[in-house]
């Protein structure tokens, strides 16, 4: 998935995710966030750096100097209007490889994900429930 924007509606702002990926091309997933995490993002889609690290920038400095990086993330279940995520880290000792995976909120896992430059995936099953064909009607 990639990040197309943050938007602004009367229901509070969402973040779009967007594919290429076969079927869901005309479709965008829409992410109600908080103002807070609209902001944090923003920053991290326009390029912005600021005098001092913001937490989702420090969060990725943490990783990066304990040995590890941010590999991916899985947007993988929605309950009652709520998306879950798994924020997965990769860390190294010497030649060993080991993933760590966390619980997150998925604009966390956003706002980290663009500032590390990696991947976003989300489930079948989000995409099916929540996917928003563009100009057209919800998926299900």
């Amino acid at each position: 998935m990639e990040v197309k924007g943050v938007y602004a509606t009367d229901n509070g702002p969402f973040v779009a995710l967007v594919t290429d990926e076969e079927g869901y091309r005309d479709f965008i997933l829409p992410i109600f966030i908080d103002e807070a995490q609209a902001h944090f993002i923003s920053i991290a889609l326009e390029g912005r750096t600021m005098p001092r690290p913001l937490t989702h920038d420090l969060m990725v400095s943490i990783i990066n100097e304990m040995g590890g990086a941010v590999d991916r993330v899985v947007i993988d279940h929605l309950d009652n209007n709520v998306f879950y995520a798994r924020l997965y880290i990769e860390e190294y000792f010497g030649e060993e490889r080991r993933e760590v995976c966390v619980d997150a909120r998925p604009s966390d896992c956003i706002a980290l994900c663009i500032r590390a430059g990696a991947p976003i995936y989300v489930s079948k099953e989000v995409m099916e429930k929540a996917a928003v064909k563009i100009g057209g009607e919800n998926t299900t």
